[in-house]
C-alpha cells in the first residue's frame, strides 16, 4: 500500500526526515514504537482473544509501508482515518522495496513469509 503525500517529498533535503517525524507521530499514537536498531521499523505487543501473543510490524521507508498484523484491516482503517491512501484494495504484498515477497512452505507445514531478489537477479 502507498499513500498519497501532498506534499513535495523529493525537492529538500530534509523532505523525508521531516515526513518519517510527521508519520512518527501518527505511528506512536497507534501505539508503535521505533526500534532502536532501526529508526523506520516499527513494533507493537498484541494479544488476540485466545491470549496468544504476538509483535505487530510496521515498516516505512518514505512514502512506502508493510504492515504485518493478524488483523491488518483494524490497521489500515486506523490509517485511512488519518491520511489519504492510495487505492482501497491492500492485501498479502508482492513487492516492497524491488523485492519480492512471498509465501514459503517448510516440509512440516509451516508457511513463513520471505524476501529475495530473484526478479532483479534476472
Amino acid at each position: 500500500t502507498a499513500m498519497i503525500i501532498t506534499r513535495v517529498l523529493y525537492g529538500l533535503k530534509m523532505s523525508a526526515k521531516a515526513w518519517r517525524l510527521f508519520f512518527a507521530v501518527s505511528l506512536k499514537e497507534m501505539r508503535y514504537t521505533s526500534c532502536l536498531a532501526d529508526p523506520d521499523a516499527y513494533t507493537k505487543k498484541e494479544a488476540n482473544k485466545e491470549v496468544y501473543k504476538y509483535w505487530s510490524y510496521m515498516l516505512v521507508y518514505v512514502g512506502d509501508f508493510l504492515c504485518i498484523h493478524h488483523k491488518l484491516d483494524q490497521v489500515m482503517e486506523d490509517l485511512k482515518s488519518r491520511y489519504k491512501l492510495k487505492g482501497d484494495a491492500y492485501g498479502a504484498p508482492e513487492r516492497y522495496l524491488g523485492k519480492n515477497v512471498e509465501k514459503y512452505q517448510l516440509d512440516d507445514g509451516k508457511e513463513y513469509w520471505i524476501m529475495h531478489a530473484g526478479d532483479y537477479l534476472k
